[in-house]
């Protein structure tokens, strides 16, 4: 390539954006971490360098924020280094507080079985994010995130049943994400289904022993009202009969 054409290049290539902006954490119309670190990542993929990226980081940081006015400041700023105050700035864990939490999850009481899967799958991912830093002190590979993230999914889900249905999925080799939601969107609408017919021939059992109750209660009565007046209608009968 003619040097040139190497100049063109450079000008025809789009300069790197990042989609969202950065605010405080948790705010719902702002860019999440997660989302952030994807966009970063793909943008050294793609062959943006670090000083592309990280001016592009800054950009998108609110204009009035604190943050933004810090970072505009530091001299030399690296994209590691960028990365790192991002974290404290999103209040994200480290990567062994994420993998904790990934190993002891569990389904919450108002909590759907694909809403779980989602949490799970996300926090998955999170611990994939924080391993991959640079000053990460301890590191997980992907093999041994994903089979915490399996193990831990079936067992923290409330529904025993459905836990056991899916396992032998859930031990298939090179399991997508997009074919285990399927599954257990699947599993989990047949088993909410069969919960749904229990629960209403439990109601039909317990509605015909009610009416059961009542005809038993009438019959018990008038026998008892039987006897009460059996003497009376002995006397009659005796008088009649006289």
């Amino acid at each position: 390539m003619k040097p040139d054409d190497s100049v063109n290049a450079s000008f025809l290539r789009r300069e790197f954006k990042i989609s969202g902006q950065i605010g405080e954490p948790g705010q719902a119309d702002k860019l999440t971490f997660v989302s952030l670190t994807h966009q970063i990542d793909s943008g050294l993929k793609r062959g943006y360098n670090e000083n592309e990226i990280v001016d592009a980081v800054i950009r998108a940081i609110s204009l009035h924020s604190s943050l933004r006015s810090y970072v505009e400041t530091l001299k030399d700023l690296s994209l590691p280094k960028l990365r790192k105050i991002l974290r404290v700035h999103y209040r994200e864990k480290s990567a062994s507080e994420l993998y904790q939490t990934l190993a002891t999850i569990f389904q919450d009481p108002k909590e759907t079985p694909q809403q779980f899967l989602l949490r799970s799958l996300e926090l998955r991912n999170k611990v994939g994010f924080a391993s991959k830093e640079s000053d990460c002190e301890v590191q997980y590979d992907e093999p041994l995130i994903q089979k915490t993230f399996m193990k831990s999914f079936e067992t923290g889900l409330r529904d025993d049943i459905l836990a056991a249905n899916l396992r032998p999925i859930l031990r298939l080799p090179s399991l997508s994400d997009e074919e285990l939601m399927k599954n257990v969107n699947e599993l989990a609408s047949h088993q909410a289904e069969r919960q749904s017919k229990l629960a209403c021939e439990r109601r039909s059992a317990k509605v015909n022993g009610a009416k059961w109750t009542v005809r038993k209660l009438k019959c018990v009565k008038m026998v008892e009202i039987m006897i009460k007046f059996w003497p009376r209608f002995e006397r009659s009968n005796l008088t009649l009969r006289v």
